[in-house]
């Protein structure tokens, strides 16, 4: 049997054990609950940047989308580009100069137009400023 100053010591020494356990656990949960908190932060950055990269790939998509018309090329120029199906902005962006002085009729006034007309919006012929990384990279039709 125990004495009365054992019985107090080995309780004292439990109640210790548990206390040193509970802390153990209580930093854990601290330590745990600021992993979460890092992780919604993340989630809400990457939604927050998902919803602009949604947002640019619209507009994206619909500046690709302008019709060459729109351009108010000469009646040549825009012939020439009509008969090779270079009917979009994104069809003409995709041509190089080059290629461009292969189809019939296409000169180097007619050229030098389309350079123009471009460079007043800010673009030149072949680049691919009208479809960043991202687009080419995660292609969704929706």
């Amino acid at each position: 049997m125990l004495k009365p100053e054992q019985k107090t010591a080995s309780l004292q020494a439990q109640i210790t054990k548990l206390a040193n356990h509970h802390y153990g656990l209580l930093g854990q949960a601290r330590a745990a609950r600021q992993v979460i908190d890092q992780l919604i932060a993340d989630s809400e950055a990457s939604l927050a940047l998902l919803g602009i990269l949604q947002i640019d790939t619209r507009l994206t998509r619909q500046i690709q989308e302008v019709k060459i018309e729109e351009f108010d090329f000469s009646v040549r120029t825009y012939n020439c580009l009509k008969k090779t199906q270079i009917l979009t902005l994104a069809d003409l962006m995709g041509k190089t100069e080059t290629e461009l002085m292969e189809i019939r009729n296409f000169g180097r006034k007619n050229l030098f137009e389309v350079r123009e007309k471009l460079a007043q919006v800010g673009l030149v012929l072949g680049s691919n400023i009208l479809v960043p990384e991202y687009l080419s990279l995660n292609r969704d039709d929706g």
